[in-house]
């Protein structure tokens, strides 16, 4: 089996969403492409991928560097177009040229046409119960299980009970549920045994300024002291004098 960490996000992100950064005009990571790369291959990837929000620049130079191991990968804001609420989904091994298309696209559903129907794209929607700008609720997540096959179910930046309160809804699906879902939204769903999801895990943290693969167990050890060092670190840079008690 092949090993690869398919969500990681480098220097060329541009600025995090998260609440308490975007105050700092914080990015959402501070790491070179090329660390990421040494970093998977430390912790015995085979493959490695970058997904910057909107962006290939990170991905792009490592595949110039490592074209053997490195491949295209990005993550799309796209929107419900109704309410204009906001859904990260990532996309992997597309062409530049297949990026320029899909980066026009800003609905989901004109983006999920293109990824899977016209390209046949890899392809999964990010810590789907997450909200990006203050408007997600059940009803959107109810429409993602019928609109795509594959979701991300652990991710390191995510709390616990937001990644296992998504497995278990996921894993929990049958028929049934589907057909009630389609009755109510009026959207067939992706595939024929559309309940059986591909449920991908994706095991990272963001100590400091950048991403590093761990377990899950190393990251719920180190969860507390590493967010706070970060904090501390983003204050220092903006010339924020911060004491530590001990």
């Amino acid at each position: 089996m092949k090993k690869v960490d398919l969500h990681v996000h480098s220097k060329y992100s541009g600025e995090t969403t998260l609440c308490f950064f975007k105050q700092c005009k914080a990015r959402e990571s501070y790491t070179e492409p090329e660390m990421i790369y040494e970093k998977a291959k430390k912790m015995g990837m085979d493959y490695v991928t970058i997904t910057d929000h909107n962006a290939i620049d990170g991905v792009k130079e490592l595949i110039k560097k490592h074209p053997e191991d490195v491949f295209m990968g990005v993550e799309f804001t796209v929107l419900f177009p109704e309410d204009k609420t906001q859904v990260h989904v990532l996309v992997w091994d597309f062409t530049e040229e297949e990026f320029g298309i899909l980066d026009q696209k800003e609905t989901i559903y004109m983006s999920l046409e293109i990824v899977y129907v016209k390209f046949g794209l890899p392809h999964s929607v990010a810590h789907a119960t997450y909200s990006v700008n203050k408007k997600l609720t059940i009803e959107h997540i109810e429409r993602l299980i019928l609109l795509f096959d594959c979701f991300e179910v652990m991710n390191g930046s995510r709390s616990f009970s937001s990644n296992h309160t998504l497995y278990e809804a996921l894993k929990t699906l049958t028929p049934r549920k589907m057909k009630r879902l389609t009755k109510k939204y009026h959207i067939s769903p992706n595939g024929p045994d559309s309940w059986n999801k591909g449920l991908r895990v994706v095991r990272m943290i963001m100590p400091d300024y950048g991403l590093v693969l761990l377990t899950q167990k190393q990251w719920q050890l180190l969860r507390r002291i590493t967010f706070t060092t970060f904090c501390i670190n983003i204050l220092r840079q903006k010339g924020v004098t911060v004491i530590i008690s001990i």
